[in-house]
């Protein structure tokens, strides 16, 4: 069949089809998707005036030049669909936010549990997902998220609407702003759009043992 094969070609002319070549070929594993942040007074990126305290705004990294702005007060809640989740672990250690597995057995006694969702921001870049990681006063929001979940059980995720915004709080320290999430209705758009990137979730979403970033630049 082989020659056949071949033999055919040559007389068509036509060149046979190559085979795929994953070293050139490009997934969710290779690149870096955003980090969805709360402007805090000691992020980095409010501390060089790249953003406004307050705001929600999503970076690269914590020496991102380029923050994208996605909520300030007085806007609409930003509405998010989640593509991925997964639970873990996490620690300030040394001055780095240090990430565990929820079942790494080398996980300190004190960690805080995180919830690392992966989700699409239909208003925003519609060719990306980004990350989003929920923990300390942050936690209310990953449970709204959550009981949510829980309470549709025969819907996929994905087909689930949320919005978000923040708030300001005070303490002994001084003024900080947490999170707050709802559930709101999905549109046929948005679901449409969350289904077309479930193909470019990554396989790890941070919740492996990693240095995801330092501690002026905090998990919300």
């Amino acid at each position: 069949m082989t020659g056949s094969a071949v033999a055919q070609t040559e007389e068509t002319g036509a060149v046979p089809a190559l085979a795929g070549t994953p070293s050139t070929e490009l997934g969710a594993a290779d690149v870096t998707l955003s980090s969805i942040k709360l402007g805090q007074h000691m992020s980095g990126h409010v501390k060089r005036r790249e953003v406004e305290p307050g705001c929600i705004f999503a970076r690269q990294d914590n020496d991102d030049p380029n923050p994208q702005v996605l909520w300030e007060e007085g806007q609409d809640p930003l509405v998010f669909y989640v593509i991925g989740f997964r639970k873990g672990k996490s620690l300030s250690e040394d001055g780095d936010l240090e990430l565990y597995a929820f079942d790494d057995p080398d996980a300190p006694p004190g960690a805080w549990v995180t919830y690392n969702y992966v989700v699409v921001l239909p208003d925003h870049d519609p060719d990306m997902p980004y990350k989003l990681l929920l923990t300390k006063t942050g936690k209310p929001a990953a449970q709204a998220i959550n009981t949510v979940f829980l309470k549709n059980p025969s819907k996929p995720p994905h087909t689930l609407a949320f919005s978000m915004d923040c708030v300001q709080r005070e303490n002994a320290k001084g003024e900080f702003w947490v999170p707050r999430v709802r559930h709101i209705e999905a549109t046929d758009e948005g679901v449409a759009l969350a289904e077309q990137l479930l193909a470019k979730v990554p396989q790890d979403t941070g919740a492996s043992k990693a240095v995801e970033q330092t501690v002026d630049e905090p998990a919300i």
